[in-house]
């Protein structure tokens, strides 16, 4: 069974929910244009406000598609203000996922882990990323457990962990165990395909 990796807009969504004062779409302003005259303004008055950088950046990539013009934003912001961990991870998904530069990517995730080593999002997106496009085994599953430490809860996490162990490190009683702690705490996980994969109605099955 191959991973499944659709986590990329929603942890967008749910860091520009989770921190006060981002810039949600359209909601702080008339109309999307509105917004991108406003920060071109202000932008233009004070070029070193790395907020509105950052905000910019989250404006151009989620209203207008325009990932270039982010991407350069979100870099600015950065060099503005480099202690910001939330800031490292969204910048990481955009180079990940939209530019496929996953060096680049790997650099920022760490980065915002240095700053706060709590970040369960980052460990678990770190994870990931180690797991599929570094081929890190050893190391992802070290992110993987450091985010089912943070969070026992994280559903996506055990279930991806659980493939891990299955398909590359061929720990099939611990796969079953962390498919069954994913599937308990999200039943919408539980498929066929995924019983079959983890050996979930085999006769010898853990209870």
């Amino acid at each position: 069974m191959k991973n499944q990796y659709n986590y990329t807009l929603l942890f967008v969504v749910l860091m520009v929910v989770s921190e006060p004062g981002l810039v949600s779409g359209q909601s702080a302003f008339k109309s999307k244009e509105s917004a991108r005259k406003y920060f071109e303004h202000s932008l233009s008055e004070d070029p070193a406000n790395a907020k509105n950088h950052f905000d910019y950046a989250m404006l151009l990539f989620q209203e207008f598609g325009d990932t270039d013009a982010a991407s350069k934003h979100f870099k600015i912001a950065l060099e503005l203000a480099p202690l910001q961990p939330r800031w490292h991870f969204i910048y990481a998904i955009l180079l990940d996922q939209r530019f496929n530069d996953a060096e680049s990517a790997k650099f920022h995730y760490e980065r915002a882990l240095a700053l706060d080593s709590h970040f369960t999002l980052a460990h678990y997106n770190y994870a990931l990323l180690l797991h599929e496009k570094f081929k890190d085994f050893k190391d992802a599953k070290k992110y993987y457990e450091n985010t089912i430490i943070l969070d026992p809860n994280f559903a996506m996490a055990h279930l991806h962990y659980a493939v891990l162990l299955k398909n590359q490190l061929n720990l099939r009683d611990d796969a079953l165990r962390q498919y069954l702690k994913a599937i308990r705490l999200d039943p919408r996980l539980k498929t066929k395909e995924r019983n079959d994969f983890f050996g979930l109605n085999t006769p010898t099955s853990l209870p």
